[in-house]
């Protein structure tokens, strides 16, 4: 069973690497854009529905082409670009929390401790992530007006739509972070380390396919929204995955010891 999940592991991020390495050719030989474009990486779109293991990499894929069919799609790409990659700075200490979660949960069920024991960790670290997410996020939005905008939007030539989009979307990042370190402390944390597999991937990948990309297609594609209204779009996904997440928690269902007695290894 380790060795699949490895090989769907491995086999996602290829696909994520192809995705990238074919958009990249599409620019540089500039047949991405222009009034005849050719895009092979759009292709692997339909992978999905070959291997359904693939979709959450193909998913964050996606969202770029979305935004690279809006009226101002230089500005939302370039924006897009630097915030994503600020963004994952401070991401890192929430994926942090969630290794340290997944540790102490599994631990935990591994010696045996009781179903109560089990809840009542998992309750509290999933509090102390949120508590820390809150201070994460308080200290990058205070960063936007004194950091980002005067000095860091600058550096990467974000300046009049591209840096307001930038700066749009930092807003709406950071304010999310409590529910990213929540969700994200609750998959790969919590569900994960009870050996809940099928639920792991069912929570990362619903809210993405089912509310995130289309209601941002909606808004960019079709109604042509403000970009504020499209960069609170790109975070929706943690509003369904938050109450999801913790209903399944509450159930204790997850709860499964999924270690090899002594001497199996």
């Amino acid at each position: 069973m380790k060795n699949k999940n490895t090989q769907k592991l491995t086999l996602a991020a290829m696909v994520a690497a192809a995705y990238a390495v074919l958009s990249l050719l599409g620019a540089v030989f500039g047949i991405t854009y222009g009034p005849i474009q050719v895009r092979f990486s759009e292709a692997l779109c339909l992978l999905p529905f070959l291997f359904p293991e693939t979709a959450w990499g193909l998913g964050n894929s996606l969202l770029t082409v979305i935004l690279g069919y809006t009226d101002n799609s230089v500005e939302m790409l370039a924006a897009n670009a630097v915030m994503g990659n600020l963004n994952r700075l401070f991401l890192v200490v929430c994926f942090g929390l969630g290794a340290a979660t997944a540790v102490m949960v599994g631990k935990a069920i591994g010696e045996g401790q009781s179903h109560r024991e089990v809840m009542d960790l998992s309750r509290t670290l999933l509090v102390f992530t949120l508590l820390v997410g809150t201070g994460l996020a308080a200290v990058s939005l205070a960063l936007v007006p004194t950091v980002f905008v005067p000095v860091v939007f600058p550096l990467f030539k974000l300046t009049g739509q591209s840096a307001a989009i930038a700066a749009a979307l930092a807003v709406t990042s950071f304010v999310m972070i409590p529910l990213h370190a929540y969700s994200i402390s609750a998959v790969t944390g919590v569900l994960r380390a009870g050996g809940d597999v099928a639920w792991s991937a069912a929570l990362d990948i619903a809210p993405q396919w089912l509310l995130a990309l289309p209601l941002t297609a909606l808004l960019a594609l079709v109604f042509k929204a403000n970009y504020w209204f499209i960069a609170a779009a790109i975070q929706a996904e943690s509003l369904l995955k938050v109450p999801l997440c913790a209903l399944r928690i509450r159930t204790g269902k997850w709860i499964h010891d999924v270690t090899l007695p002594q001497g199996e290894l």
